[in-house]
């Protein structure tokens, strides 16, 4: 961070984020609806190139956040399909694969692969992966007991990397080998192991959050174009099954029907969210749309795809598949209709497993958290918040007794961990393990939510655990470190140099976390550095606070958040234990940070 000593960079900049709308950890609202009021579907991409019929399919987010997903022909004159990718940052779309060996469902996998299953009908059959860097493919699985597989349509992935995949036929010149249409898993040998044949045509998949339950569209259309000398079948099961899973992975118990659409065309593919509730591709002509269910099948909500703007003329508007975004996208859903792509913001966060990169610095994040027990060893059960002969901001002090246990992570959150959390790296001054800086209060917020769910998924916190921002009161807690001194140290402000960088020493490039002595209970750059977000609404003062250390919500100044701890751009006084500084939640500057706090 190169200093200027007259900076004309204002603290209090108002920089509007298109897309960020969560705010930070205050208290869920318990009416909020997953489809947003007035929600709609925004057109991303129409296919223009030429081929006839098809559809786009298989939507999958890369640890980018970028969108690929395949465009599916349906004769030999269209080509064996291609597989495109969507650049949410740029809006635009470009080719990733011209022969895609009949690509249909996607996913990428915790190495950063994307892992596919190509079809019949001039497709190669099979269940591959490609390095997206270089476009290699190399093929997983291609045949069960030395038969060669139907079509591969649908996977999914769980922790332990093994592949679940729906072998259904649908269209294909191909002769059949395989008298059963299954699912199968691809376990990380390549042995290829069958779950269930207990579907008549396994399309979507999906797993829970828990992995313990595993879910299956059985789409039986009536086609299948295997003999052309026999009168087609009729139309039969439409139906989303879930099967309990074992510990070893494999379908126990008998399946149970979540949802029977009769006579109804069902669904195709599906996603699912952090929360375990199901997004399913709605083929129905009389209700074309994503139909959001929970995992008992009871509906939540629709989001019609029929009307959808940027459809061409004669269009179905059928759904094929639906992916969440990652990251400062992990609301967002991407849908597949006809041979276009779409989004729609909801009020729910996809569910994701972490990548190698993301298990890695999350690992390292968990070992950083310092527990603290407040009424054990140097930990007081309550303590004097605010200060007398302050400012008026401080004023009244007040006595807070704290709720319980908690912990805080040691560092600021720092850019690697941010970039592979949240696919993008807002900072100015760049550095790995730097602090992020340049984030408002919704983004550090939605971090936090990331982050949770990251951790969860990877098995590094309980699902009782939560990341969060700190309240103010807690924030102050841990900055004091039982000190009832202007600083953690003490109150001599020519000793800040040691701790903190201010504006007295901050010239020259930004330093990593961790350079200067951390507080008595271990914590490093509480005071300098960065301002660090809290999760409360700004308060002008202490007049009616509550005596409790949670977030105070109440009476709030709508849009003003609190910053904490003072900046490398701000003299001694703003970076004292008790200084606060109200600002915009939408303000995003380069002095501006989070520190993550981990409770129940």
């Amino acid at each position: 961070m190169k200093m200027k000593k007259f900076e004309i960079l204002s603290f209090l900049l108002l920089v509007f984020i298109p897309g960020i709308l969560l705010t930070a950890d205050l208290p869920e609202k318990k009416t909020t609806a997953i489809i947003p009021e007035n929600a709609k579907l925004e057109h991303l991409f129409t296919r223009s190139a030429a081929i006839k019929g098809g559809l786009t399919e298989g939507p999958a987010v890369a640890p980018d956040g970028s969108i690929f997903f395949s465009d599916i022909s349906m004769n030999k004159d269209g080509g064996a399909g291609m597989i495109l990718r969507y650049d949410p940052r740029a809006g635009k779309t470009t080719v990733f694969k011209t022969d895609s060996g009949k690509s249909n469902g996607l996913m990428f996998d915790a190495a950063g692969r994307l892992v596919g299953c190509q079809g019949a009908d001039y497709g190669k059959r099979r269940l591959v992966s490609w390095n997206i860097q270089t476009g290699e493919e190399v093929e997983l699985a291609g045949k069960f007991n030395g038969k060669r597989f139907n079509a591969p349509n649908d996977l999914v992935i769980d922790r332990a990397g093994r592949i679940y995949f729906t072998d259904p036929r649908y269209v294909g010149h191909e002769n059949r080998e395989l008298k059963n249409r299954a699912v199968y898993r691809v376990d990380g040998a390549g042995a290829v192991r069958e779950i269930t044949r207990e579907v008549r045509k396994p399309n979507g998949i999906a797993l829970s959050p828990d992995e313990k339950t595993l879910y299956v569209a059985d789409h039986d259309n009536g086609t299948d174009r295997i003999d052309p000398a026999v009168a087609p079948p009729k139309q039969g099961e439409m139906k989303l099954y879930a099967f309990s899973l074992d510990d070893r992975g494999l379908a126990t118990g008998k399946r149970k029907t979540l949802v029977d659409f009769g006579q109804e065309v069902g669904i195709d593919g599906m996603t699912i969210d952090s929360r375990g509730h199901l997004y399913l591709a709605l083929r129905s002509s009389t209700r074309p749309g994503i139909l959001i269910i929970d995992p008992a099948g009871k509906e939540l909500g629709h989001i019609p795809t029929r009307g959808a703007p940027g459809l061409p003329a004669g269009a179905e508007a059928l759904p094929s598949n639906c992916v969440f975004g990652r990251g400062y996208q992990a609301d967002t859903l991407y849908v597949t209709v006809d041979t276009s792509l779409y989004s729609i913001r909801l009020n729910t966060l996809g569910h994701h497993l972490p990548t190698l990169r993301q298990r890695e610095l999350l690992t390292v994040l968990r070992k950083e958290f310092v527990a603290i027990t407040p009424g054990s060893g140097p930990y007081p059960a309550s303590f004097e918040m605010g200060r007398k002969g302050g400012p008026a901001s401080e004023a009244p002090p007040r006595t807070v007794k704290l709720e319980g246990s908690f912990e805080v992570a040691r560092y600021e959150v720092p850019q690697d961990l941010w970039q592979a959390v949240m696919g993008f790296n807002p900072s100015r001054w760049k550095g790995k393990r730097n602090s992020v800086e340049v984030l408002d209060l919704a983004e550090a917020g939605r971090f936090c939510e990331c982050a949770t769910e990251l951790m969860r998924s990877a098995g590094l916190i309980s699902a009782a655990e939560r990341v969060r921002l700190p309240s103010e009161a807690e924030w102050e807690y841990f900055a004091r470190a039982g000190s009832a001194t202007l600083y953690s140290f003490g109150d001599d402000a020519g000793k800040l140099g040691d701790y903190a960088w201010f504006h007295g020493n901050a010239a020259g490039n930004d330093p990593p976390v961790g350079v200067k002595k951390p507080n008595p209970w271990g914590l490093y750059d509480i005071h300098g550095y960065l301002w660090e977000w809290c999760a409360d609404p700004g308060h002008p003062d202490y007049r009616q606070a509550p005596a409790g250390s949670g977030a105070w919500v109440a009476g709030g100044i709508p849009g003003r958040g609190v910053l904490r701890g003072g900046s490398w751009k701000d003299n001694a006084p703003s970076l004292s234990s008790t200084f606060r500084r109200l600002a915009p939640d939408t303000l995003r500057d380069d002095a501006v940070g989070l520190r993550c706090v981990l409770s129940r």
